[in-house]
């Protein structure tokens, strides 16, 4: 059932960001040229409990982003059609990878000490894609990440909404609920 659910995901993300809208605008302005922006919009699973968010997941882990780099990533993993995706051809897809430095990790292989993790958006070329997520993550801030592993590719969060938390919120309901099952 997970694995349905996996290809299920993979197969909605990688239409949905294909079929992603671009808002885009190239002027120059005092000689220079102004920066390309698409918006990413992706269909992700949503979560209706903390629970169904844990059970999402099977990387769970907190830490705090080191660094990061952007570029264009194929979410097609095999010739031929694609067992995860359902994709027959390849398709590109720009990514921010994120470097994260681990505090502990709850689900998962307990061995990292840094973990990357990929996320829809990034500049590349001095064209930039925005996803949700990419717009609220920040350098150097403790984050709980739940996140899918994928085989040959980075871990990627479970949506954009739903996938980390800030552990400074104490008062976060939804980030308690998870730590209680976490721990």
């Amino acid at each position: 059932m997970k694995r349905l659910l996996s290809v299920l995901f993979i197969i909605i993300f990688a239409c949905a960001l294909m079929a992603c809208t671009t808002v885009s605008e190239s002027t120059e302005r005092n000689g220079m040229d102004t920066e390309i922006v698409s918006v990413i919009q992706a269909d992700y699973p949503s979560y209706e409990s903390a629970k169904d968010m844990v059970n999402a997941a099977d990387l769970i882990f907190s830490g705090k982003i080191k660094n990061s780099k952007s570029e264009f990533l194929d979410v097609k993993t095999e010739k031929g059609k694609d067992r995860e995706t359902g994709l027959e051809k390849s398709t590109a897809i720009p990514y921010t990878i994120y470097e994260i430095s681990v505090s502990k990790i709850y689900l998962g292989n307990k061995d990292e000490a840094v973990i990357y993790i990929k996320c829809p958006g990034g500049t590349i070329d001095n064209k930039t894609f925005v996803s949700e997520a990419t717009e609220r993550l920040r350098p150097d801030v403790e984050y709980l990440f739940l996140a899918k592993t994928f085989e040959n590719s980075y871990p990627s969060l479970i949506n954009d909404t739903q996938s980390f938390y800030d552990m400074s919120a104490k008062d976060n309901g939804v980030l308690m609920d998870i730590m209680k099952i976490i721990e």
